[in-house]
C-alpha cells in the first residue's frame, strides 16, 4: 500500500490536486475508491470509478492502469509492468525543462510497453463484463423463456413477468445509477431533473412522473418525463 500511496501522491502533486478529498470530488468518486487505489485494488474498481480520476490526475486509462498495475505492486523486482509504472511516475515527476533525449527515451519505453498496456485494459474490460454477467446469469436463462411464454399467452399476469427485470435493476444499481423518481407519483416540477411529456408547468407546480429518468453517481444521465 505504501508503494502506491506514493505514487498516486507523486501524481496528484503534478495536477495540483493537493489532498486525496480533493481528487474525489474533482473525479466525482468516493473517498473509499480513493483508498481502494491506493490500496492496490485497481483490479476490483470499475471503469466508470477509473476513468474519471485518470481525467482529474491528467493522464490517459491506459497510463492509469499502468501505474496501479497490482501486478507491478506484486512482482516489483522485474515484473514489465512495474517497469511501465516507474515510467508513468517518473515522466509525471519530470519538470518542463527535460530533456530532448530524455522525451526521446520515454516515448522509446512507451512504445515497447504498447502490448501491455492494451493487455492491461483488456484485463479490466473483462473483469467488468464478468462482473455483470455474474450478476444477470440467472436473469439471462430465464427472461427468453418468459417472454416466449408472454408471447404464447396474453393472459398472463404482468406482475409474474416484472419480477424478472430485477437482477438488471440490481446491477445498474451497484454501478450508481438511481431513478430520479417511480412512475405515478407526484413531484414538484424541477425542470433541472425533469422534462414535460406535454402541456406547461412552472417550478414547484406539481406533476405526475410518467418515466422514471436516472442520475448516475450523482450526476443527471436521463431527466424524469412528467406532465401536469
Amino acid at each position: 500500500m505504501a508503494e502506491m500511496t506514493e505514487t498516486l501522491q507523486t501524481l496528484m502533486k503534478r495536477a495540483n490536486i493537493a489532498s486525496y478529498r480533493a481528487l474525489a470530488d474533482q473525479a466525482g468518486v468516493s473517498r473509499w475508491q480513493v483508498q481502494q487505489l491506493r490500496q492496490g485494488k485497481m483490479r476490483q474498481m470499475r471503469m466508470s470509478a477509473l476513468a474519471p480520476m485518470a481525467a482529474a490526475l491528467n493522464l490517459s486509462l491506459a497510463d492509469l492502469i499502468t501505474a496501479f498495475s497490482i501486478d507491478a505492486a506484486e512482482d516489483a523486482a522485474d515484473s514489465e509492468a512495474a517497469a511501465a509504472r516507474e515510467t508513468v511516475v517518473r515522466a509525471a515527476a519530470d519538470s518542463p525543462s527535460a530533456s530532448a533525449s530524455e522525451a526521446a527515451a520515454l516515448r522509446k519505453e512507451y512504445g515497447r510497453l504498447q502490448a501491455q498496456l492494451e493487455t492491461v485494459t483488456e484485463t479490466a474490460r473483462q473483469s467488468l463484463q464478468s462482473e455483470a454477467l455474474d450478476r444477470l446469469e440467472s436473469w439471462l436463462v430465464q427472461w427468453p423463456t418468459i417472454v416466449h411464454r408472454a408471447q404464447q399467452n396474453d393472459s398472463l399476469p404482468a406482475a409474474k413477468v416484472v419480477k424478472f427485470v430485477d437482477p438488471v435493476m440490481r446491477l445498474v444499481e451497484s454501478w450508481g445509477v438511481s431513478a430520479i423518481a417511480p412512475v405515478g407519483t407526484t413531484v414538484p416540477y424541477d425542470p433541472q431533473r425533469h422534462q414535460l411529456k406535454q402541456g406547461t408547468a412552472q417550478p414547484g407546480e406539481p406533476v405526475e412522473v410518467i418515466s422514471p429518468g436516472y442520475t448516475y453517481q450523482g450526476k443527471l444521465l436521463h431527466r424524469a418525463m412528467v406532465k401536469p
